[in-house]
């Protein structure tokens, strides 16, 4: 009863009571040594930490209800949790809040798990929410195509069962993708089919979703009046708020807010909002970045003429955007550096980083399997970069292998032919320790995951 109880606050936006209640389950089971209620109110308390903004605290406790789980043989309590997991671990729920992060290989494998689970269990309703939450995840990493044919199968069975609140959350990762894809007015149509049936559930987590991305799909169109009038609806455009815990929900409206100011013209406020974002960030550390907020932070800076500490506020971006495989934030912090390093006049690196966020552009489109959707999204992120200069032959390669340097080119290319570490360090004269950590370089730099993804990429660019 108190986990039961304890989800219906989280859901009204009572966060911290919500919290509370479940503690107060999991110490009774505890007590009992119940190992079935310790692992289920696991599972609820990782939800109710998601869903309050602490991604870090959620996926220790899915980690911990997992392996419990597991050895109950609870499959459908399983493959809930293993989907929450996915997208938690995933920058798609992380805008502006820390968390664990993990590739796009191991969020799909996690989310395949409960996709499977829910099939053996014929559970449609674990079927159409495994299939949204790695939509999303898909969507935050940049694999657009993945992204809306998941979010698309999720809807499709959702509204076979009639299940309203995951008909919400189809709808929700279709808008969100679309804006990430640079397509205002798909996202609107989903968001907006969506927003209804959000408020006829009461459900405060929802609307709060949903309005913050209609937002961003109306600042892509430029429709600033439409925006701040959605934001009105749901939180007062005055002050911030007073305390720091809110909903994951409340703090992206924030976000939203945020970033109608910097496009409002209103660089002081939107820096505020960002710092406090940052400063009230549930998991925050400095091995934690927080990419979407660092950047509105940084794009700030610039706007109030401080281009230095906006350059540190971007690189840093940058930084986490690479960790977490951030792809679609990462081009558009590229942009911004471009823009920071001209005005510090830094050509080099300006081009260097306008050249990359084209190369992650294509990257992208790469993943949209319909032309003209494709064809659309290079054009609008076309518009956002200034056209490019003629590049020496040096630049030209440097911009064609994605910044890689001429020893991680070389690495790149022995790992397309096949050879392991070892063998690449005699063929370079290099220690295997060099190799490895050149590996890992290329990975961050690709927003790779794996040695198999360096032998495709090596492919795609004629370097086997």
């Amino acid at each position: 009863s108190l986990n039961q109880f304890g989800n219906w606050l989280i859901n009204t936006g009572k966060a911290s009571a919500g919290l509370q209640a479940h503690h107060q389950a999991l110490a009774l089971f505890q007590a009992q040594h119940n190992q079935q209620g310790m692992a289920e109110t696991r599972d609820v308390l990782g939800m109710a930490c998601a869903l309050a903004g602490d991604l870090v605290g959620a996926a220790q406790h899915y980690h911990a209800a997992i392996d419990l789980l597991r050895a109950l043989q609870d499959q459908r309590n399983l493959s809930s949790s293993l989907a929450v997991l996915a997208i938690i671990a995933s920058p798609g729920h992380a805008e502006t809040t820390a968390n664990l992060p993990a590739t796009f290989e191991h969020c799909r494998a996690s989310a395949t798990e409960a996709l499977q689970l829910a099939r053996q269990l014929d559970w449609r309703a674990g079927q159409s929410f495994a299939e949204w939450q790695i939509g999303l995840a898909a969507a935050s990493f940049g694999e657009f195509g993945a992204a809306l044919a998941h979010a698309t199968e999720s809807l499709r069975i959702a509204r076979e069962i009639e299940h309203q609140q995951w008909i919400v959350g189809a709808l929700f990762t279709l808008g969100a993708t679309y804006v990430r894809m640079l397509a205002p007015d798909a996202a609107r149509d989903a968001l907006l089919a969506g927003l209804p049936l959000a408020q006829a559930l009461g459900s405060t987590w929802w609307i709060g979703n949903l309005t913050s991305y209609l937002v961003l799909a109306d600042l892509q169109q430029h429709e600033f009046a439409r925006a701040t009038t959605t934001l009105e609806e749901v939180i007062p455009l005055d002050t911030l708020p007073a305390h720091p815990l809110h909903t994951l929900a409340e703090r992206r409206v924030i976000w939203a807010r945020g970033e109608l100011a910097l496009a409002n013209g209103a660089p002081e406020q939107a820096l505020r909002i960002a710092e406090w974002l940052l400063e009230t960030a549930p998991g925050a550390a400095d091995d934690r970045p927080i990419p979407p907020l660092l950047q509105l932070k940084g794009a700030a800076l610039l706007a109030l003429q401080q281009p230095d500490v906006a350059a540190q506020a971007l690189e840093a971006a940058q930084r986490g955007a690479e960790r977490r495989g951030e792809r679609p934030l990462l081009w558009q912090i590229q942009r911004s550096l471009g823009q920071t390093y001209q005005r510090l006049g830094r050509r080099k690196q300006a081009q260097a980083a306008f050249a990359t966020a084209r190369e992650l552009v294509d990257t992208l489109a790469a993943t949209i399997d319909t032309v003209d959707v494709r064809n659309h999204f290079v054009r609008n992120a076309g518009a956002a970069l200034p056209t490019p200069r003629p590049l020496t032959p040096e630049r030209a390669a440097a911009t064609r292998f994605a910044r890689l340097t001429r020893r991680e080119r070389a690495v790149a290319q022995l790992i397309a032919q096949g050879k392991a570490n070892q063998e690449i360090a005699d063929a370079l004269v290099l220690s295997k320790r060099t190799v490895e950590k050149h590996i890992a370089n290329i990975l961050a730099k690709l927003g790779l995951a794996s040695r198999a993804q360096i032998v495709r990429w090596a492919l795609d660019h004629a370097l086997a």
